[in-house]
């Protein structure tokens, strides 16, 4: 059992969204029979972070470490088919949308936990602060 931090409406874990104002709850743990199987074992954070070194100069590694040798070689030589190919992926992780060679695609499972603010914290700690007695 948990509160919202919009709201401070009480949720459960199993529930994705408040009932109350329709935020996302952070904390939403996907059920064990849930169907992950079109879900990579490869990890999401190291695909970003690799596809981020084309930053630096170096394209196409997050391609290799997917399973994408021959894409990751052509991204390797044209400069991530000169950073149109580098920009594409680069969206396509941050939506989730990226597949490995298997078609498989590389997901989050672990949502970053929300950002407390002092705004959050006064109206989860004092709610009747602001009323009138």
């Amino acid at each position: 059992m948990g509160f919202c931090i919009r709201c401070g409406n009480q949720i459960t874990e199993d529930m994705a969204f408040c009932t109350k104002c329709g935020a996302e709850n952070m904390y939403f743990v996907p059920k064990e029979d849930e169907d992950t199987s079109n879900y990579s074992k490869k990890s999401f954070m190291v695909t970003s972070s690799l596809n981020m070194l084309g930053l630096l100069g170096i394209h196409g590694i997050h391609r290799f470490y997917v399973g994408k040798t021959i894409s990751g070689i052509i991204y390797l030589c044209t400069f991530g088919c000169l950073g149109i190919g580098w920009l594409a992926d680069r969206i396509l992780i941050s939506l989730e949308k990226f597949t490995d060679k298997d078609g498989k695609i590389i997901h989050n499972f672990t949502k970053p936990k929300p950002f407390k603010t002092s705004v959050d914290l006064l109206n989860k700690n004092n709610t009747d602060l602001f009323r009138d007695k």
